[in-house]
């Protein structure tokens, strides 16, 4: 824990990577506008009281994250934000356990997430990240929606805390908003890593 933090501490890390992260997982499960709160709070994972008020209290429970290639994972896919279910987990490490328990329906047929990519032909990770930001099952499943989806600079993509058009990222970010978009739909990259210049 960073020096100068303690238990009456109240400011000094709003701009930190861990409370951005904090921010969206509050966000997910109380904010119904936010684009991914039908897939969290929507179907009942809240954040205990203790780190909804308290940014500290979830730092105490969970700690910094170990790196930039960590994210916050919680266990119990089904679970709560709170004490014994979260974690920092690499996104490698993230990305393999959930592909081993995925399974999505569609049309009375359920299999994993996996299967589909394969019987559809369009890459795994895009669609594992697409599902998990929101968008319709229907419409991951289909290859014409993905190509309606490319060059899009009025598209929003979220991005450590930050809503923004692809067009408002590639301003930000010196990069196309076309290859911002395929590192997300074709590479499955995640936002934050999409919009990083020095990744070519």
């Amino acid at each position: 824990m960073p020096k100068g933090m303690g238990k009456g501490f109240i400011h000094g890390f709003s701009k930190t990577p861990e409370y951005r992260i904090w921010a969206a997982a509050k966000d997910r499960c109380f904010s119904k506008t936010c684009v991914s709160y039908k897939n969290y709070g929507g179907r009942g994972i809240t954040m205990c009281d203790k780190w909804r008020r308290d940014f500290t209290a979830f730092i105490a429970d969970v700690g910094w994250r170990p790196s930039k290639q960590h994210t916050l994972d919680r266990t119990d896919n089904d679970g709560n934000y709170e004490p014994g279910n979260v974690k920092w987990v690499s996104v490698i490490e993230q990305a393999n356990n959930q592909r081993r328990t995925l399974t999505i329906t569609h049309n009375g047929k359920t299999m994993p997430l996996r299967m589909w990519a394969t019987k559809v032909g369009l890459p795994y990770s895009a669609m594992y990240y697409r599902l998990k930001s929101g968008s319709p099952i229907a419409k991951i499943l289909s290859r014409s929606e993905w190509s309606k989806g490319r060059s899009n600079p009025s598209r929003f993509i979220t991005a450590n805390g930050q809503t923004k058009s692809l067009a408002e990222w590639s301003r930000t970010t010196g990069l196309t908003s076309s290859r911002i978009q395929r590192r997300i739909d074709e590479l499955g990259w995640t936002p934050e890593k999409a919009i990083t210049p020095r990744h070519k």
